[in-house]
């Protein structure tokens, strides 16, 4: 997996500020930013790219992180599906909590047709 030559937490040496604090910051900032799911994936494809093919190879090069038997596509790979993940979590809580507060409206559905078209008003 990987490690850190410098501890930020002293009881686990896979654990660094990047994984308390960069991470789930960026993660809020995509979620904030982009509400519907076409726009988020993207950005989250986007951010997660930065993160595993630019960020992660310089902290390796600079000698913060240190891989053993982990790959740059797995770092992609979480970093996306984290997103999508905390999202699907976010829609859920968020729509248990519009159907107790307002009864009468309809629970959101996701929709996961955002690569289709969107059909102009005639």
């Amino acid at each position: 997996m990987w490690s850190y030559s410098h501890e930020f937490v002293q009881f686990s040496n896979h654990l660094n500020a990047a994984d308390f604090a960069v991470v789930p910051v960026m993660i809020a900032l995509i979620h904030q930013t982009f509400s519907t799911w076409g726009r988020y994936l993207l950005a989250s494809i986007a951010v997660s790219l930065v993160c595993a093919f630019i960020g992660l190879p310089l902290f390796v090069y600079l000698g913060i992180t240190e891989l053993s038997n982990w790959a740059y596509i797995n770092s992609f790979f979480t970093l996306f599906l984290t997103g999508v993940l905390v999202k699907i979590i976010v829609h859920f809580i968020t729509a248990r909590n519009l159907k107790v507060e307002h009864p009468a409206k309809s629970e959101p559905k996701i929709n996961f047709n955002f690569f289709q078209r969107r059909r102009k008003a005639r």
